[in-house]
């Protein structure tokens, strides 16, 4: 915890946003120590605020449990009841956008951050991710990636590209294994979360 308010201090670039930065630091420490005792169905006061602090466009009820990263140079959006489990880590350095209804277990990793193979220039990619998607533990999703929605992607696996509606995708790369999954009834998944005041 204080390596990361440590780290956020030694990126402060400009005086004038020193304020922001320590606020963002303080933030992430403090929002940390509450994921520790919250539970999924508690809001998340600091992670909130830390997220708000941050940039990020977010819509109420939403929970990261502890261990959470962020770094975002680009646009991070993520719709209501979405659920992040430990150790999750986004790298935004192109738009982000993540659906209602998100589940993800722990070890998630989503980086749309790239670089070209001969110049080794750095670049991005968006990632789309619809509703009701579901990852499993230790998921990375890389630049130019999309994950439609009603979607199950597999433990261990590594999304490159596009992945249809209502599939169960696995493997390294992942790759569609099952078609229709779920009906396409559209309703809130988690019932269990709090009412978004």
């Amino acid at each position: 915890m204080i390596g990361a308010l440590l780290l956020h201090t030694r990126r402060l670039g400009a005086p004038n946003a020193l304020p922001r930065r320590l606020l963002a630091g303080l933030l992430q420490l403090l929002s940390e120590a509450e994921a520790r005792v919250l539970r999924p169905d508690e809001r998340t006061f600091l992670r909130e605020a830390y997220l708000r602090v941050q940039g990020v466009q977010f819509t109420r009820p939403l929970y990261f449990s502890q261990g959470f990263r962020l770094y975002r140079t680009s646009l991070l959006r993520i719709g209501p009841r979405a659920s992040f489990g430990e150790n999750c880590g986004l790298y935004v350095h192109a738009d982000l956008t993540i659906g209602s209804d998100f589940i993800a277990a722990p070890g998630l990793t989503i980086n749309n951050g790239i670089h070209d193979l001969a110049t080794l220039q750095p670049s991005a990619a968006p990632i789309v991710i619809g509703d009701r998607v579901w990852c499993g533990v230790n998921v990375t999703l890389v630049a130019g990636a999309s994950v439609g929605d009603d979607c199950v992607i597999g433990a261990n696996s590594l999304v490159m590209s596009a992945i249809p509606p209502r599939c169960l995708a696995a493997g390294t790369p992942a790759r569609v294994i099952r078609h229709d999954i779920r009906p396409e009834e559209h309703r809130p998944l988690w019932s269990g979360f709090p009412r978004s005041a």
